[in-house]
């Protein structure tokens, strides 16, 4: 859970710096991440 919970504050962070759009359009590679 630690983790994902990392993952999550990352993204959350990511997304306030790139974008929600740059999101979306990455979000296949987030998939693979949260695979891993």
């Amino acid at each position: 859970m630690s983790h994902l919970f990392k993952t999550l504050s990352y993204l959350a962070l990511w997304v306030k710096s790139k974008g929600y759009l740059a999101l979306i359009e990455n979000s296949i590679l987030w998939r693979v991440v949260l695979l891993l």
